[in-house]
């Protein structure tokens, strides 16, 4: 499994309106609320997801531990390949 399909983002906007009525008497030790309504309308105006595709195989390392690479739109039946003839970093020929 490819590491870059463990991922997915999300953009939803959303707008919305809350009505609050409440009905009650006022006293000199607080608002004594008798009765009230509370209403919230939403609607979802944008909901996009995305999933990355994933990349393309470029490259492969044979049983050798040659690495054969492709270029954009390449076949790896037909690799470029890549030995490595010293030890030390920067030893590649292609």
């Amino acid at each position: 499994m490819n590491p870059i399909d463990w991922f997915e983002a999300r953009l939803i906007i959303t707008i919305f309106i809350e009505i609050t009525i409440k009905v009650g008497v006022d006293t000199p030790f607080g608002f004594a609320e008798v009765w009230s309504l509370r209403e919230r309308f939403s609607e979802v105006l944008f909901d996009k997801k995305y999933t990355p595709t994933p990349f393309d195989v470029i490259g492969e390392v044979d049983k050798a531990g040659s690495l054969g690479v492709t270029l954009a739109g390449g076949d790896l039946d037909n690799p470029i390949a890549c030995e490595s003839r010293e030890i030390t970093e920067g030893g590649e020929t292609m």
